[in-house]
């Protein structure tokens, strides 16, 4: 009687969802460009905040590709959906940012503008 070992279990389905487009042994996207933009973006619009989610959604991004030829495609699908999560959030914190710059603007920027101008103003006409 020989010591035989069972025959291997088939792999289990992750459960997960495929991404919009996606196939579900098609490598994930990534989300690396996004990222980057949303977090150039939130840079621009006076929002420093949202560069702390949008840095760890860089490191995210560029974890996916690495984890799918590694052939784990579970974690490369988590990865992926923390990258898309993290673009998003930096995003939204990006849009935040210039809506608040722009409201700041239209009601604080605008009083303090007209208050140069007559202070410039009155000194000419005296």
């Amino acid at each position: 009687m020989e010591n035989a070992l069972p025959p291997p279990l088939p792999p289990r389905p992750s459960g997960r969802t495929p991404f919009p487009g996606e196939t579900p042994g098609s490598r994930p996207k990534n989300y690396l460009i996004e990222n980057v933009v949303a977090l150039a973006a939130g840079l621009f619009c006076c929002c420093g905040f949202s560069t702390i989610p949008g840095l760890f959604g860089i490191v995210f991004a560029s974890q996916v590709n690495r984890h799918y030829a590694q052939g784990n495609y579970a974690e490369a699908a988590r990865t992926a959906r923390t990258a898309r999560i993290l673009f998003l959030v930096t995003l939204g914190m990006a849009v935040a940012g210039l809506l608040f710059s722009l409201l700041y603007m239209a009601f604080f920027g605008m009083g303090a503008f007209r208050e140069v101008i007559e202070q410039q103003t009155s000194g000419l006409t005296v």
